[in-house]
């Protein structure tokens, strides 16, 4: 009893009723999606102290959102081809991801070793490997040999 009741909806806009519940009820799913990614991304309270941490901020929502929308779209396209993931949840394949790390050096790096559940899913998805080993080159590294040349 508690949730019945008679629901009231005004709007200069549409005049059918079924059409107007039907676009409310999708406004409250947009809205209520939204929240959740926004707790899922760690996005849901932006502490600031300035205008360029919440720029900052804001741009890194930004980039685990279009990250997220990636992963997604790579997962429904395995799904399609009928591909069987490892895991059964967006955040349990994020999980299993967030531990291959990159280790850096002077004169080059690697990233650790990918095997298990992880290389399955990054096959299935079709995500490249890392390099085991890789060659970095910095831009002041580079305009210091040139200038030593130069000398």
């Amino acid at each position: 009893m508690l949730c019945k009741g008679i629901r009231v909806l005004l709007s200069d806009f549409i005049s059918d009723p079924v059409e107007a519940s039907r676009a409310y009820t999708e406004r409250n799913e947009v809205e209520e999606s939204f929240r959740k990614l926004k707790d899922f991304t760690g996005a849901r309270r932006l502490h600031i102290s300035a205008s360029k941490t919440l720029s900052g901020k804001i741009f890194v929502h930004f980039l685990a959102c279009s990250i997220l929308c990636m992963l997604r779209h790579r997962i429904h396209t395995a799904e399609a081809k009928g591909i069987k993931l490892p895991f059964d949840s967006v955040p349990k394949m994020l999980a299993s991801l967030s531990n291959i790390t990159q280790t850096i050096f002077p004169d080059g790096g690697y990233f650790s070793e990918t095997v298990g559940k992880k290389k399955e899913l990054l096959e299935g998805l079709e995500i490249p490997f890392p390099e085991a080993e890789m060659n970095i080159e910095y831009e002041e590294d580079i305009a210091a040999e040139a200038e030593e040349k130069l000398d």
